[in-house]
């Protein structure tokens, strides 16, 4: 975790900005800045696969004034997440780069994210998995997809058959948990992401 902002850099390495603090107790990092510090930008890389939490607090003397809190965000060894943090702390949004190939995946805020089959495939994409396992889960969220595409030309057949197609998707998530592929947290995430397709159909 870092902090970047027109006077420097705050990590664990660098401390250029004045009264700024870095610490980190296990794994957990905390960085403190002044609350007037202008054009803030955090950045999270991630080193490992599951999920994190992210508490983001503006206090007034000893006084906590607002709180945003992100909790069981996804994230994988390339993950790079990115936000931009106002002094008054305005409502934050994530960026979220699943696969670290410079392209924002997901934007998470206050009220969650909205869930498409393209931003399903990128969360997929994303996730350390072995190759067929992996194109297991994207040919099923393909073959959704391309149902969905198909409801104005035989909107039963093809409501049934991309709920087929994402109920096979939740069950190989299920498996690939189940077998220790997958982390709880990304498993969790997974299912949540599917469930929401489902009730769009």
């Amino acid at each position: 975790m870092s902090v970047v902002t027109s006077e420097g850099k705050v990590s664990s390495s660098s401390i250029d900005i004045p009264n700024a603090t870095y610490r980190r107790f296990g794994e957990l990092q905390y960085i403190s800045l002044p609350a007037d510090t202008p054009n803030i930008s955090l950045q999270l890389h991630g080193y490992a696969q599951g999920s994190f939490t992210l508490d983001i607090e503006l206090h007034g003397g000893n006084e906590l004034k607002k709180r945003q809190t992100f909790s069981g965000i996804p994230s994988a060894t390339n993950t790079v997440v990115t936000a931009a943090i106002s002094p008054g702390l305005s409502p934050v949004v994530l960026s979220v780069d699943y696969d670290g190939n410079g392209v924002t995946d997901r934007q998470y805020d206050t009220s969650g994210v909205v869930v498409t089959y393209p931003t399903a495939l990128a969360f997929v994409n994303g996730l350390t998995l072995p190759t067929l396992e992996k194109n297991r889960l994207v040919s099923t969220l393909r073959l959704g997809e391309y149902n969905r595409q198909r409801r104005s030309l035989q909107p039963t057949i093809a409501r049934l058959q991309e709920r087929n197609a994402l109920t096979v998707f939740r069950l190989l998530v299920i498996s690939y948990r189940d077998s220790g592929l997958l982390t709880s947290d990304l498993s969790q995430e997974a299912i949540r992401i599917v469930d929401v397709l489902l009730e769009q159909i």
